[in-house]
């Protein structure tokens, strides 16, 4: 059984620990480190984008720390999540690694190139594993449809558009969310997600080309990239803060292919539908579960010794990085 440690009880941090928890007798949180007593209260509570209920994750036999040196030094762990502010990141991840733990690491990787090569070069000099959970690559619509177009399912792709719509941050300490120089803004902190997926499924574009609106603070809050690949194929993806908070938050796809129209929207009733040719339109079956369940499970196995090959390694997450901040000098 693996003994994991999570450092930061954020949204992420409780999404981490129920997911950690969900793993059963596979692993066992055996620590968690949080300065902050309000957020140690508040697990069993839910927010953030999606409806990933976290409340029923417990502290129960979980030993809480509140310095996360005490922590490593003390608690008998073998892998640790790391889901603070991204601006400390690189910080926490290279002392973890350091000290011999493997590490899950949420996204984004890094606010910098510099500081993601630093992460990488620790986690090589301690001959450990370094994560970073892209979510959506182990999200099952998004899984399925990496599948689809892998295999030609429903022939080449013509048009891909996918989109991450919401209102800004307003949970936990929303004042990092709200400083470009510690979230990196709705590029670095939401767009990343689908400028990740493009890179995962299309590989890297020939060039970009961006547009983007700005809050009345002058702050960007969407983002719009379109992503060119010489072929003639239309691949875009819109990233946005700047929705009515009545909208809510969604996020989805729409792949054009040359015998099937296939539509993802996480707000709708019948969220994936693939429209055939004629009136045929199907519901494709997908595994329970979601993305971070799905990461945090991916990520066990890996350290565990298991011969699969990583869905992403730190040199993708690294490359995801440096295409978004390209995105983000040209907002």
């Amino acid at each position: 059984m693996l003994n994991v440690g999570i450092v930061g009880l954020g949204f992420m941090g409780r999404t981490h620990l129920k997911a950690w928890q969900e793993l059963g007798t596979e692993a066992r949180v055996a620590a968690v480190c949080e300065s902050n007593p309000d957020a140690i209260a508040g697990i069993g509570v839910a927010a953030g984008n999606l409806e990933k209920d976290p409340s029923s994750a417990t502290l129960e036999g979980v030993e809480v720390y509140n310095d996360f040196g005490e922590m490593i030094e003390q608690a008998d762990l073998d892998a640790v999540s790391i889901t603070l502010p991204t601006h400390m990141h690189p910080q926490f991840t290279v002392s973890a690694l350091e000290k011999g733990l493997h590490v899950l690491c949420e996204k984004p990787m890094a606010l910098t190139l510099e500081s993601c090569d630093r992460m990488i070069e620790a986690a090589s000099k301690a001959g450990r594993t370094l994560m970073v959970a892209h979510c959506i690559r182990f999200w099952p619509e998004y899984v399925w449809l990496k599948h689809a177009i892998d295999t030609r399912a429903y022939g080449e792709v013509r048009v891909a558009d996918f989109y991450r719509l919401g209102t800004a941050p307003g949970w936990g300490d929303a004042s990092w969310f709200s400083d470009p120089g510690k979230s990196g803004g709705v590029t670095m902190d939401l767009h990343i997600h689908d400028v990740d997926f493009v890179r995962y499924v299309f590989g890297a574009p020939r060039d970009v080309n961006v547009e983007g609106a700005c809050f009345e603070n002058g702050c960007p809050g969407h983002v719009r990239t379109s992503f060119n690949y010489g072929d003639g194929r239309l691949v875009s993806a819109t990233g946005s803060w700047m929705m009515a908070e009545s909208c809510g938050f969604r996020m989805g796809y729409r792949v054009i292919c040359d015998s099937a129209t296939i539509e993802f929207d996480s707000q709708e009733e019948e969220p994936l539908r693939v429209y055939n040719a004629g009136e045929d339109v199907v519901q494709p079956e997908l595994p329970e579960g979601d993305g971070y369940t799905g990461e945090v499970r991916h990520f066990a196995e890996l350290i565990s010794g298991s011969n699969q090959e990583p869905v992403i390694t730190c040199e993708d997450a690294r490359e995801s990085v440096s295409l978004s901040l390209s995105i983000q000098e040209r907002t």
